[in-house]
Parts: structure tokens; sequence; C-alpha cells
């Protein structure tokens, strides 16, 4: 894992974000890069805008964290879906809905999951 994150973890980050970031903004970001691969940050150019800017417009942060989750499911809730994945879409895993909304949390709160 260590030898991923210096090589493609790095990589999919230098690549894209153009400031310095909050160890845990990185590490919600390596999060998210794991499972989509080094040109994921590439394939989001609102979240990428929305992390370059330093934004901290929590809601358009969750909005586009998660590719896969519609807008209209986040702008329902003003609460966070949990990390069991409770409240997600039913066209959503329950996983990939709580691992997204795990790495928004990291990258918004620095509020690392229990969850292992």
């Amino acid at each position: 894992m260590l030898e991923w994150i210096e090589e493609d973890g790095y990589r999919g980050i230098e690549d894209f974000v153009e400031r310095p970031l909050l160890q845990h903004e990185f590490d919600a970001l390596i999060a998210l890069i794991y499972n989509g691969g080094p040109r994921t940050l590439g394939g989001m150019p609102t979240l990428l805008r929305l992390i370059n800017e330093g934004s901290t417009d929590a809601l358009a942060i969750r909005e586009d964290w998660d590719f896969d989750i519609p807008d209209a499911a986040w702008a329902a809730s003003d609460s966070w879906i949990s990390s069991d994945g409770a409240g997600c879409p039913n066209t959503t895993s329950r996983g990939q809905c709580g691992r997204r909304s795990a790495e928004a949390l990291m990258f918004l709160e620095g509020i690392y999951s229990e969850k292992r």
C-alpha cells in the first residue's frame, strides 16, 4: 500500500491539485484515487476546481465528491450519509456510498472513520 501511495497516489494528486493540502485533505484524496486510479481527479473537473480554489463550500464538494450519487440525494439531506451507507440511493452500492461519504467528511472536516 505504501508503495502504491508513493508512486501512483502522489502522481494522481500532483498531476491535478495546484495548491498545498492539509494532511486530512491529502489522505481523503489518496483514498478516492486508490479506488478510482491515478487519473480519477482528471475526470472530476468540478471537484478539482473546488479543491484548487480552496473552496469551503461543503455542499458543493459533497455533491461532486461521488460522481455516482445523484446531486438530489445529497441536496435532500442536511446530514451526512453515514459510513455504513444508510440513506444511500438505490442506484449506488451501500459500500461505495459509505466510502465516498467518509472520504468527503475526512476531506472537509478532518474526521477519520472509525470503521476499517
